[in-house]
């Protein structure tokens, strides 16, 4: 799969990048990570969910020209 970003989305719906917790996957299998949302204003254009609403986990496709950046705290952009 390659490299993973968590995200957490809190109760009210805000989320949050973990940069410091990329890791690799060394799997395809993306369970329990079934629920796709799309991301604005966030490196990565896409995270799975393991929950389809509420505070959970997420993980992220790195993209492959991921830059360094600090996003933990920033909202993403409004649509």
């Amino acid at each position: 799969m390659g490299l993973l970003v968590p995200y957490i989305r809190n109760a009210d719906g805000s989320i949050v990048r973990v940069s410091d917790g990329i890791y690799e996957s060394s799997t395809k299998d993306m369970a329990p990570y079934l629920f796709e949302e799309k991301l604005h204003g966030w490196p990565e254009p896409k995270v799975y969910w393991a929950k389809k609403s509420g505070p959970c986990l997420g993980v992220a496709p790195s993209t492959s020209d991921l830059k360094v950046i600090n996003t933990d705290t920033a909202a993403p952009d409004p649509e």
